[in-house]
C-alpha cells in the first residue's frame, strides 16, 4: 500500500488534538453534562380592585371577603405625587408566598403596578434580588381578583393538578381554559416535575384551601438548563 506523506505541520496539528481529547476526557463533568433546576422564589401576584384604605393597607374585595396589601415603610408618594396605590385604582402587587400570608389574608408587597397611573414601584428595601420578571401585571382581569403564581407540578388529575410553592400545596382547576394541558394534544403538556405559571380567579376558601381556576397557563422552561 503506498504510503501517504504528511508535512510536517499536519503533523503537529494532529499531535495538539489528539492531546486536547486526551485533556478534555479525563475532566468527567465536562464529558458528562448534569441537570441543574433553579428554584423560582416563592411569590405572589395580586390583581384586584383597592375598594378602601385604612393607613398603608389597602383592602382588596375577594368574592364576599376581603384580602389585603400592606405598604408598611412605602414612601407616601413618588416623584409625581402618585400614591402607590389609591381607592378606585386597579393595582398589581407582588409578594412573598408564605403562611403568614394565607393566614393573615395580607400580602407585604415588594412591588406595585398601578393600572390607572401607568406607573410601577418597588420598595427596595423589602424586594428580594433575586425578584424575577415572570411576574407581570395581569391587563385582562374581570371584576374578579386575579393571582399569579409559579410553582412546581406534583400531582396531575383529569381537570386539575396541583402545585408546590414554598411547601405549600395549590389546587389547579383547568376547566375555564379552552384545551386542557393534561391530554396528549397541543403544545402544552404538562408532567410532574415541570414549573408552571398559574394565573386565574382564586377560589373564595383560597386562604383555608388554595385553590386556583386557572385562565392561563405559561409553562417556565427557562427554569431547567443543562451545564
Amino acid at each position: 500500500m503506498k504510503r501517504i506523506a504528511l508535512s510536517k505541520g499536519i503533523r503537529s496539528l494532529l499531535a495538539t488534538l489528539a492531546a486536547t481529547i486526551q485533556a478534555l476526557a479525563a475532566l468527567p463533568a465536562l464529558s458528562q453534562p448534569t441537570s441543574q433546576t433553579v428554584i423560582p422564589d416563592p411569590v405572589i401576584s395580586i390583581t384586584g380592585y383597592v375598594s378602601d384604605r385604612k393607613g398603608a393597607q389597602y383592602t382588596i374585595r375577594h368574592n364576599n371577603g376581603s384580602m389585603y396589601v400592606d405598604m408598611s415603610g412605602w414612601p407616601q408618594t413618588d416623584l409625581a405625587g402618585n400614591s402607590p396605590g389609591i381607592v378606585g385604582d386597579t393595582i398589581t402587587a407582588t409578594g412573598d408566598f408564605n403562611a403568614a400570608f394565607l393566614g393573615t389574608r395580607t400580602l407585604e408587597a415588594d412591588s406595585v403596578y398601578n393600572f390607572d397611573k401607568r406607573s410601577y414601584r418597588t420598595f427596595v428595601d423589602r424586594a428580594p434580588q433575586s425578584w424575577r420578571a415572570y411576574q407581570i401585571p395581569e391587563n385582562d382581569w374581570d371584576e374578579n381578583v386575579v393571582a399569579s403564581v409559579v410553582g412546581q407540578v406534583a400531582q396531575l388529575g383529569d381537570e386539575q393538578f396541583t402545585i408546590i410553592v414554598a411547601d405549600q400545596k395549590i389546587r389547579v382547576s383547568t376547566t375555564p381554559l379552552r384545551y386542557n394541558p393534561l391530554d396528549d394534544l397541543g403544545g402544552l403538556r404538562l408532567t410532574i416535575g415541570d414549573y408552571i405559571r398559574v394565573s386565574g380567579v382564586p377560589t373564595k376558601n383560597f386562604f383555608d384551601k388554595p385553590a386556583i381556576r386557572a385562565h392561563r397557563l405559561t409553562s417556565i422552561d427557562l427554569l431547567k438548563a443543562d451545564t
